[in-house]
């Protein structure tokens, strides 16, 4: 076979994901979802693994998720001492919680968001690290208000103070209405919630099957 050298030739580059210095609590495959608190309803973030990062030298813990295929940021937040992992009722493999400053958008913004695994054993694993990595960053005191950021955010501490006002949901950590933790429990791994698709479908099929669908809809 004939062997072409290229015109012009590319070096490898090294990309930094900002995770080199972080190491790996837990990683899980999950659902995210955000609440819409404008719409009152749930909306599909992503899907993918999602992780629980520890900065030994910061002694912080974050949680990242990526979006499968894009890698595109879906949920980028600390986690701190009083964060609460809240059930979802009627499911045992989702959780809901509230974050003061979510950066996976850049900007840092205040969001109440919930998790479904795949099973009740994967939910309760999340938990328990969870809860270690309260545990880690509780010996630095490092709350849902006194967010001490790393050096590549500093940057950004004039945009949460702005997050907070009058465009932001008046949510604390903890405060989360039965309602919304209901909610989760009717979301499924395979849901679609960002776009609402399929819906009129679903709407049209359910009319044929009780005899209520026009001429032509039939073969539709």
């Amino acid at each position: 076979d004939p062997h072409f050298e290229p015109i012009i030739s590319l070096p490898e580059i090294d990309i930094k994901t900002m995770e080199e210095e972080e190491t790996v609590l837990i990683q899980q495959r999950a659902k995210l979802f955000r609440r819409d608190t404008v719409e009152k309803e749930w909306k599909e973030r992503g899907t993918g693994d999602v992780k629980l990062l520890h900065n030994t030298k910061l002694n912080t813990v974050r949680v990242v998720m990526r979006r499968d295929k894009t890698f595109k940021l879906c949920a980028n937040h600390y986690v701190t001492y009083d964060m609460k992992l809240n059930p979802s009722y009627g499911s045992d493999r989702a959780w809901v919680w509230t974050t003061m400053a979510d950066v996976s958008d850049n900007e840092p913004k205040v969001e109440i968001l919930a998790i479904k695994f795949m099973n009740a054993d994967a939910a309760k694993k999340w938990k328990d690290k969870f809860e270690e990595a309260k545990a880690i960053v509780s010996k630095g005191i490092f709350t849902c208000d006194q967010i001490d950021k790393s050096e590549e955010e500093d940057e950004k501490d004039d945009s949460v103070s702005d997050s907070s006002g009058e465009d932001s949901p008046n949510v604390s950590s903890n405060n989360i209405s039965e309602d919304i933790a209901k909610d989760v429990s009717s979301l499924t791994l395979n849901d679609a919630k960002e776009n609402g698709e399929n819906k009129d479908g679903a709407e049209k099929k359910e009319k044929c099957e009780n005899g209520d669908c026009k001429d032509g809809e039939e073969s539709k």
